[in-house]
């Protein structure tokens, strides 16, 4: 929980010793809230990035931020379009997901990382054309998965790696139908005990399993992983794109440098998490903006220069409003003595970010020590070790048949992390319907797993 500018207490993305103001997500989007009263008129001989946290010191953030249209997602961040959401990270157009991250296009998923166009998953990674498969990674147009590795056009497989147009295959082996059905009726995953036991199982015959070097696909001239129908490129995670250099999650994007999340947006340098914006410059979380530079959280704006927070405006500078004629000799101005001084085409130093390093997207993607956060000039956050309240996972029942609704009334401490966690309602229904035991770690063990994968 943190407070927010009318006084009230909300959750928060931002972690508690974040010295950022900020407002609710109502307040946010509402039409009181007006970013320009915050605005600063710094020399332009000033240190540019002396005066962004100048600016970013005044700017309410909403507490927790998400774009486009939401339905009954009220605990998502940085989500583009998502209905009944709970828990989730980034991704675009998802329909009820729970506890996953930077997915596009997929709906009924549960803890799933960087999957697209896939449908009822359970703790997959980099999926793509999927449906009903728990426990897989790089698997491809395949349905009626589980513990499977790098398959392509399968279906009802379970423990395999590296197959191509099979089905009815456990651990390689190829299985009449019967055959499979009556292995697979045999291994019961709603038991804890029998899950570890595969898991600890599949984790050994993965590590013996050779890798494919790189996923390209219908793609020429590029270089890097995970790149489909892209053209001229390299990067990693890059789809239907061409001209992309130095990229990383890029999706229907073309004419882009040092990009990171960027969709369906062109003619953009060192910019991150934006949707439908053309010729952006160190610039992140923008949305159908063009011609922006050194900017933040802006919201169909234009020609704006060192903002941060604006909606529907054009012409401004540090959140000032400006005429036309004013705007581009003051903009020339920054810039000149911005270049003189070697900052501009830098992107904004780590100690400008009111996120600390460890308790944000860059903690999961790249995880590094205390002293090496320290050592970038980025904040660390220690996050809280469960309350003397909390259980030990040794009390949540083994066998999911044993588990009553109750259970979401109570926390556990996590064996891994030492802090508390709890079960949703929408959890446990999704873990009866799949007949899959309940994890016994905090939902970031999970994240962090996959990712990591």
């Amino acid at each position: 929980l943190r407070p927010v500018m009318d006084g009230s207490q909300v959750v928060s993305f931002y972690d508690p010793e974040a010295t950022v103001p900020l407002v609710t997500k109502q307040q946010y989007h509402s039409d009181a809230y007006d970013a320009t009263q915050y605005g600063i008129t710094p020399s332009p001989d000033a240190p540019f990035f002396s005066s962004w946290q100048e600016l970013s010191a005044r700017v309410p953030r909403p507490a927790i931020l998400q774009q486009g249209r939401q339905e009954n997602s009220e605990w998502i961040s940085y989500g583009y379009d998502y209905k009944d959401g709970y828990g989730c990270m980034a991704g675009i157009y998802i329909e009820d997901a729970i506890y996953s991250d930077s997915n596009g296009h997929a709906k009924h998923l549960l803890e799933t990382t960087f999957s697209g166009w896939c449908e009822f998953t359970y703790d997959c990674a980099m999926c793509l054309r999927c449906a009903r498969i728990s426990f897989c990674e790089r698997c491809e147009d395949s349905t009626d998965l589980f513990f499977c590795l790098g398959l392509r056009n399968c279906n009802d497989c379970f423990g395999c790696t590296n197959l191509k147009g099979k089905k009815f295959c456990f651990l390689n082996e190829q299985l009449t139908e019967e055959e499979y059905r009556k292995r697979l009726a045999e291994i019961d995953l709603s038991d804890a005990r029998v899950l570890a036991e595969w898991r600890t199982k599949i984790a050994s015959l993965w590590a013996k399993e050779f890798k494919r070097a790189a996923f390209i696909r219908q793609s020429e001239d590029v270089l890097g992983d995970d790149i489909e129908e892209t053209r001229d490129a390299y990067g990693v995670s890059i789809r239907s794109a061409e001209r992309m250099y130095g990229v990383y999650g890029c999706l229907e994007a073309h004419d882009i440098m040092r990009g990171f999340y960027m969709v369906e947006s062109e003619r953009a340098y060192a910019s991150a998490d934006s949707i439908n914006c053309s010729q952006t410059t160190c610039s992140l979380l923008l949305d159908h903006c063009i011609n922006v530079e050194y900017s933040e959280l802006l919201r169909n704006c234009e020609n704006c220069f060192g903002c941060i927070g604006l909606k529907y405006k054009k012409f401004c500078i540090f959140n000032v409003q400006y005429t036309e004629e004013e705007y581009w000799p003051r903009v020339d101005a920054i810039k000149t003595a911005m270049l003189e001084r070697g900052e501009y085409g830098e992107f904004f130093p780590y100690s400008s970010s009111p996120f600390a390093f460890n308790a944000s997207h860059s903690g999961m993607m790249f995880p590094l020590s205390k002293d090496e956060v320290q050592r970038l000039g980025a904040r660390w956050y220690e996050a809280p070790t469960a309350a003397v309240d909390a259980e030990d996972v040794s009390a949540i029942p083994e066998r999911l048949a044993d588990t009553t609704d109750d259970i979401v009334k109570r926390r556990f401490r996590c064996p891994e992390t030492g802090r508390a966690f709890f079960y949703v309602p929408r959890e446990i229904a999704r873990h009866r319907e799949l007949g899959i035991a309940l994890p016994r770690v905090h939902p970031i063990v999970g994240r962090l797993r996959r990712t990591a994968q």
